[in-house]
């Protein structure tokens, strides 16, 4: 019986083995697995993150440039307010920017003269 013994305990021990190494297998191929899950799952976020600062960099340059485009639309609105404050506060009345047409008409006409004098004083230089 001895020898049933033996070879109970060695199927025994055996059985042991075989279920130690079963076990030891099973844990280090579920550890690698999760390893592998957690990886992926690492590497999609990496590449939601290069995604999100890709869009952040765009609307950042959009950002700046609608701010230009607002500062330079404030710029001209703030021209044009000034050059309308300046027509309102112009109190030139219909008489006078007559008087100024006159004037300017007689300047206009007197200049001509004295180029045409100008003119004719250079050509009877140059005979």
């Amino acid at each position: 019986m001895s020898s049933y013994i033996k070879l109970g305990v060695a199927a025994l021990a055996a059985l042991f083995i075989v279920w130690f190494s079963y076990d030891l297998g099973y844990e280090k191929a579920k550890v690698e697995g999760e390893l592998q899950i957690e990886t992926l799952k690492l590497t999609q976020a990496e590449e939601v993150i290069a995604a999100q600062n890709k869009v952040k960099v765009e609307y950042e340059v959009q950002i700046k440039t609608l701010n230009a485009a607002l500062a330079s639309a404030r710029s001209d609105n703030a021209n044009r307010l000034c050059q309308l404050e300046a027509f309102r506060g112009a109190s030139t009345d219909l008489a006078t920017c007559r008087r100024q047409r006159d004037d300017l008409s007689r300047l206009a006409v007197r200049g001509e003269e004295l180029l045409n004098r100008a003119d004719a004083y250079l050509g009877a230089l140059v005979k």
